[in-house]
């Protein structure tokens, strides 16, 4: 069986970052996707005060990454704003209770656009998971307020 590598939401202080994954739906478009992702970003930014969300186009789809660092509530709660868009795959549950989001990574994920958050987010920025994106994916993320200590961890499974 074909192993598949993921990336985990979960910080070293225990914070973590919004990773989500949207397929074009049945009958649907990528377009469409696009337009109703762009929209509920805006909204988010303007209900949150979020930092950059990076959005990357998959062979399916999308994902989407805001690197400010949330409690998992406060991350589970942005989620279910997108949720009627998202598939959520990438939630792995353990013991009923969700413990980090793992969203996977390679294969055919390539940069599509930065959307430009809040200036002055309040939010602490995950700077491992920035480097990690940048690096991997050439994109330029406003790291506001970086957190200098971090570590990205990656998880295999089959």
């Amino acid at each position: 069986m074909k192993k598949k590598i993921g990336i985990s939401s979960k910080c070293l202080d225990g914070n973590h970052i919004l990773m989500m994954d949207f397929d074009i739906p049945r009958g649907g478009n990528r377009v469409d996707l696009l337009v109703g992702l762009l929209a509920k970003i805006s909204e988010m930014v303007k209900l949150y005060g979020l930092p950059d969300f990076c959005i990357f186009k998959t062979k399916h789809g999308f994902h989407v990454v805001c690197f400010a660092k949330m409690s998992l509530n406060s991350v589970l709660g942005v989620y279910g704003e997108f949720k009627p868009l998202a598939d959520g795959a990438h939630i792995r549950i353990g013991g009923g209770t969700c413990k980090r989001f793992i969203l996977r990574v390679g294969g055919e994920i390539e940069p599509l656009m930065v959307y430009t958050g809040y200036n002055e987010s309040q939010y602490q920025t995950s700077t491992a998971h920035i480097k990690f994106f940048s690096e991997s994916y050439e994109i330029k993320v406003r790291d506001q307020n970086p957190d200098e200590n971090g570590i990205v961890v990656f998880e295999l499974w089959e």
